[in-house]
């Protein structure tokens, strides 16, 4: 069976979809025929406004619990990122402090608070990059993009180094 749909309930409602639209095929092919009483056709109106109003209401139902749930996937995800951020904020705030209390400078404490700058400055450009990549537009020259590179070549030599220094 072909499956025009990735997921599951698209399929089903695409399913009863064709279903009401073969059963009103079928109920216009007896609004042709000649020989059907008046008190026929007037049941057979009926039950058509009927399977109309069913698959009109059945999609809106559909319609509304698909939008309630990704809604409620939204909140939660965003709920989740918020944490994520809350909780990348205070470390920021202890390694700062931690750096302006100590008494020698600490390299490491540095690199955490500008591996997290950097990881931020990355995390907004990133979607963009990727629809402006997908979509073949010219984002070589934006400013962003510029200071993009120049962390990712700034992470990859950092990475490097610290291949090298693991390796002896």
């Amino acid at each position: 069976m072909v499956k025009p749909f990735e997921m599951k309930k698209d399929n089903i409602i695409e399913i009863f979809n064709e279903i009401c639209i073969l059963i009103s095929a079928y109920m216009m092919c007896i609004f042709l025929d000649k020989n059907s009483s008046m008190p026929f056709l007037r049941m057979v109106g009926w039950a058509f406004m009927g399977l109309t109003f069913l698959n009109v209401g059945l999609n809106a139902v559909a319609l509304l619990f698909n939008h309630m749930y990704e809604g409620v996937v939204g909140l939660r995800k965003q709920r989740h990122e918020q944490k994520v951020i809350d909780l990348c904020k205070i470390r920021l705030k202890n390694l700062q402090k931690i750096a302006s209390i100590a008494p020698t400078n600490f390299n490491y404490v540095q690199r955490e608070i500008e591996s997290y700058e950097n990881i931020k400055i990355m995390k907004t450009w990133w979607p963009h990059y990727i629809w402006m990549k997908k979509n073949h537009l010219d984002f070589k020259s934006l400013k962003e993009h510029q200071e993009f590179n120049k962390i990712s070549q700034r992470m990859s030599a950092r990475q490097r180094v610290n291949d090298v220094q693991l390796s002896r």
